[in-house]
């Protein structure tokens, strides 16, 4: 209820000094807004004081960094951790030089001198995700999008990869308490994010080809991913073509026997043999059949396919740039003719980017939160509570010698460093299914 000694009824903030050095204590040891918001009732009488978190919004301002002035303390970091990521760079900042900086600038200044650091399409716009069976090493999903941040796009290949493998999801997962998983966590699947980012850079180098094709573009003055218009355009372009070479890629992999490790344990072989013969290399398969009304309800719940993150571009641009591109009878992208198509469809829309329609979907884009910045918004999802569990090796049905097929991994984020929360699903009767997380020592698999 109001405060009658508050301003205008209202109740007031707690006193100025007092509220600083309590939010400085929990913003220095890494904590959310909305955290902090509910950890100041522990200093300051809720019924007297507001304590929201626009408070601690406006307390927390003032450090207006720029890429020079956090550049010797991230160099100091980086010469002790030269392979910490951007979450873990933001909490060290913090805590050892009291600098309050974004994630934005801190991958911008990683994305400047550290160029072979993951999710380095970014500064295309363009962002990679994969998932991997790491028993077999078969790449599950392989994908490029405006985004690899939201949780209900990440769940949507999850769930894709399921649909296409017959209705067979894994026994075993684990997953980053990165919430672009949780809508896979909250499908009561446990996806496998193991945070090694020598696979994502491993691929990365793959591209290396389309990653110089596409720097050329922009280097020449093509393309320009701060202007909204140019963004759009090319995502329509490029990402449809790019998805179709990493689709190929993805087939000839699986089908290509790796280079022989004598540091491996896991079988030796082409992934796509190995995971769909698994008896073949003395391993079991742990997949869980389940019924695709199932299925169909986590999809609609948890990755609802009328969203827009499934959109590529908005439906009034895509509405225009059909109309574009059949003008032109509709050619065939490839790499000879790829940047010719972006800037002739660019052309159009330069024509009537001053119409209301443009300008309304213009005006939209720029005020749209940079991939992780969001993280309180669209990239945010709730994860479902679930009871603690642990782990048990030595115990009843405890198997030492079998190893699950089965387990995705998936990869995505630019940051490599975070824990990660183990989930376990059981399928113990034909009544039911149950979903159990433990968080603790986990037996990992080799993976070379």
């Amino acid at each position: 209820m109001p405060n009658p000694s508050g301003k205008n009824g209202f109740k007031e903030s707690p006193p100025d000094a007092q509220l600083q050095v309590v939010i400085e204590h929990y913003v220095t040891r890494g904590f959310s807004n909305p955290d902090i918001s509910k950890k100041l009732r522990r200093h300051f009488d809720p019924d007297t004081y507001a304590l929201s978190v626009s408070l601690i919004k406006k307390n927390t301002r003032g450090q207006a960094h720029t890429l020079e002035s956090i550049g010797l303390a991230i160099e100091d970091i980086r010469s002790r951790f030269p392979s910490m990521g951007s979450r873990l760079m933001k909490v060290k900042l913090l805590r050892e030089k009291g600098m309050g900086v974004s994630k934005k600038l801190i991958l911008e200044y990683m994305n400047l001198n550290y160029p072979d650091q993951h999710d380095k399409w970014r500064k295309f716009q363009l962002f990679l995700h994969v998932g991997i069976e790491p028993h077999s090493g078969l790449i599950l999903w392989l994908k490029i999008w405006w985004t690899n941040r939201n949780p209900r796009l990440v769940c949507s290949w999850y769930l894709d990869t399921i649909e296409a493998l017959g209705y067979v999801m894994p026994l075993l997962t684990q997953s980053d308490p990165g919430t672009e998983n949780y809508g896979i966590a909250n499908a009561q699947t446990v996806l496998r994010h193991f945070q090694d980012p020598s696979l994502a850079d491993t691929l990365q180098h793959k591209f290396r080809g389309f990653e110089n094709f596409l720097a050329e573009g922009v280097n020449a003055g093509l393309y320009d991913p701060d202007k909204p218009l140019e963004r759009l355009v090319f995502h329509y372009v490029f990402i449809p073509w790019l998805q179709s070479e990493l689709d190929v890629y993805r087939t000839e992999a699986n089908d290509t026997r790796p280079r022989f490790n004598r540091n491996k344990v896991l079988p030796h072989g082409r992934p796509t043999e190995i995971f769909e013969h698994p008896g073949e290399y003395d391993t079991m398969d742990f997949g869980v059949r389940i019924d695709k009304t199932h299925v169909d309800e986590v999809r609609e719940q948890y990755a609802p396919p009328d969203h827009e993150v499934f959109r590529l571009v908005p439906p009034a641009f895509e509405l225009r740039a059909r109309q574009f591109y059949s003008i032109h009878g509709k050619p065939e992208a490839s790499r000879e003719n790829i940047w010719q198509i972006y800037l002739t469809l660019l052309e159009h829309f330069e024509s009537i980017q001053e119409e209301e329609d443009m300008l309304t979907v213009i005006q939209e884009q720029t005020g749209m939160a940079a991939v992780g910045e969001d993280t309180e918004g669209e990239e945010y999802m709730a994860l479902l509570p679930l009871k603690a569990y642990r782990v048990n090796l030595n115990g009843p049905g405890a198997r030492q010698n079998v190893v699950a097929r089965g387990v995705p991994s998936s990869y995505g984020r630019e940051d490599s460093d975070s824990e990660l929360i183990h989930n376990e699903f059981t399928d113990a009767s034909s009544e039911g299914s149950s979903v159990e997380s433990f968080e603790g020592d986990s037996v990992e698999s080799s993976v070379d």
